[in-house]
């Protein structure tokens, strides 16, 4: 919330800003949130490299250094090491602006709270270290600046305090140093160079919007799959693929304004990664089946998916994984689950939201044999032929399928059962196909929930046990051998049972190809 570009905007609709971060999870959240706003953008650059920001072509675009610019250094210069060199990265930065331009920093310190410096050490295990500075460190910053009111670096609830109404923590008020930070603003008054400034650059490869490698290769270029023992040749849809089924397709751009479903189901588990307008389509489905209902039903999934990856790890020596529709990150991913059974299991992820794909590459960030590639199950032939899924699956050995809560969000004209069947064509004999499914049978309101999802990005469809039967393409079930919730599947003695809330929302059954 209050994001520069709001606050600026709300008072000069012409206002340009330009955030600065090298965080995959904050590009993506933010260029969601700026999506459609011709004034605001985000790059991917490192304070440590000034002159890389200052060349960037989108910052060049937006701004005009023939005019003042606010350059704003909030809570970020604490994470950058004396052997760094913090003060000659400001002067960097600000050499080129012209006269009247301002400087902003907020800065942690330890100056009346020595325990501060105990906390600062949990940072040292952290992405960046904190490092503490002394208000005298601060006001260096602004060396030969014109400091605005109140005159000098203060505590951060002394800053013109006055002009947001009366403190509302009286504590805060009588001891302002209990904010931890010191602040400032200071105008340059000296001249500044714009034509110092260093020729535009393209941004690092690493930092690119479109921070995705491309989708797939020529099937030529597949690299042969590694083969643990003598076997037949796996066929690949009995046929070549079509060049045109493997080229990286062209997804929309996901906007933060149109609610998600896998934001809406990350707040559902109570996560943090969502937006307002997943908030709201979550809190629509709240006002028809009840919170207790919708948010059991999520949890009752999560729950299934553990228990059913533990089984097919340890029951049925399973070492292949590809989870198809992950969504956001959370506790007890396939990977995880996956591992505590067996070490060398192998996962891939596959989802087409761009936050889902930062937050899992953030996430899966040096974790061996585990992957996320960008596809969309209504192209099954693009995600098998994905090299990174070539590289890392061996197609001679069986591979469990998870269509965890996704087929749901796939309409009856796409034919989802077409879709599995296509799927699975190309699985050995000894693989697994998982799926989960909202059903309206239990819920006679269910429908109306779906019309809450008619506002997001695929829409929502419900079907009955016969459809859901069908969607495994006469494979048999596994125990119990049937379609049951998703509390009755293999219970645990903590899961809850399918007459808690939520838990008959959900049928779920796992099929073993001959």
């Amino acid at each position: 919330m209050n994001s520069v570009h709001q606050v600026a905007q709300a008072v000069a609709p012409d206002s340009r800003v330009v955030y600065v971060d090298h965080d995959p999870g904050v590009l993506a959240h933010s260029r969601n949130l700026l999506q459609g706003n011709d004034r605001a953008a985000i790059i991917g650059r490192d304070l440590r490299d000034p002159a890389g920001i200052l060349a960037d072509p989108q910052l060049r675009a937006l701004l005009d250094f023939g005019q003042p610019v606010a350059v704003l250094m909030v809570a970020v210069l604490h994470f950058i090491s004396d052997e760094e060199d913090p003060h000659g990265l400001v002067a960097s930065l600000m050499d080129p602006m012209p006269a009247g331009s301002f400087l902003v920093v907020s800065h942690f310190t330890a100056d009346s709270y020595a325990q501060a410096d105990v906390a600062a050490q949990e940072y040292e295990n952290a992405t960046s270290a904190l490092h503490s500075r002394r208000r005298s460190q601060v006001i260096r910053f602004f060396s030969g600046y014109e400091m605005t009111a109140p005159g000098s670096v203060v505590w951060t609830p002394q800053w013109r305090r006055g002009v947001d109404g009366a403190e509302d923590d009286p504590e805060l008020a009588a001891h302002p140093g209990r904010a931890l930070f010191w602040c400032g603003v200071g105008r340059k008054v000296t001249a500044g160079r714009p034509e110092d400034l260093p020729p535009v650059t393209a941004p690092p490869a690493a930092a690119r919007p479109a921070d995705l490698p491309p989708a797939t290769m020529r099937p030529a270029d597949f690299p042969p799959p590694p083969v643990a023992a003598p076997g037949p040749a796996v066929p690949f849809f009995g046929a070549p693929v079509a060049a045109d089924r493997v080229s990286a397709p062209d997804y929309p751009q996901l906007r933060a304004d149109i609610p998600n479903v896998a934001r809406m189901y990350d707040y559902m588990l109570g996560g943090k990664d969502h937006y307002p307008a997943d908030r709201a389509a979550a809190q629509r489905t709240f006002a028809v089946l009840g919170e207790d209902v919708v948010r059991g039903t999520a949890q009752q999934n999560r729950q299934f998916l553990g228990r059913a990856v533990r089984y097919l790890a340890a029951q049925l020596g399973i070492r292949q994984f590809l989870d198809i529709g992950t969504g956001l990150p959370t506790m007890n991913s396939v990977h995880e689950v996956t591992r505590l059974v067996a070490p060398d299991s192998r996962v891939v992820y596959v989802d087409n939201d761009a936050v889902v794909l930062a937050h899992a590459r953030d996430m899966l960030n040096a974790v061996d044999g585990t992957v996320i590639t960008r596809h969309d199950l209504r192209d099954p032939e693009a995600i098998v032929a994905d090299p990174q899924v070539r590289a890392l699956l061996n197609f001679g050995e069986p591979v469990a399928v998870l269509l965890i809560a996704i087929l749901h969000f796939i309409a009856d004209a796409d034919d989802p059962a077409a879709l599995v069947a296509r799927l699975m064509a190309v699985m050995p004999p000894g693989s697994c196909l998982v799926i989960s499914h909202l059903t309206a049978e239990h819920y006679t309101h269910a429908d109306r929930a779906a019309e809450v999802y008619a506002d997001t990005t695929p829409g929502l469809h419900l079907r009955s046990r016969a459809a859901i039967e069908a969607l495994f393409g006469g494979l048999p079930l596994l125990a119990p051998g049937e379609l049951v919730y998703t509390a009755d599947w293999h219970p645990d003695e903590d899961t809850a049972p399918a007459s808690a809330p939520g838990g008959s929302s959900m049928l779920c059954g796992i099929a073993f190809k001959p």
